[in-house]
């Protein structure tokens, strides 16, 4: 199930547009993380990190004030 939701997101997103070998390489090279609403991905202050989301119901983002 996971792997056809992984490919279902993709084939809507902006990554369907990409060759397949680099699509292939995402997948192949990239981890899956799903978090229950309403979960802090990143703090301000953490180790950069690089993320895509390919498929959200509604993605809510917000900055820390400076």
């Amino acid at each position: 199930m996971a792997d056809r939701e992984v490919a279902d997101a993709l084939a809507r997103s902006f990554l369907a547009d990409l060759p397949a070998e680099l699509v292939g390489r995402l997948r192949a090279e990239g981890e899956r993380a799903d978090y229950p609403a309403g979960t802090t991905v990143y703090r301000a202050g953490s180790s950069p990190r690089a993320a895509l989301v390919v498929g959200a119901r509604l993605l809510k983002t917000r900055a820390p004030p400076p």
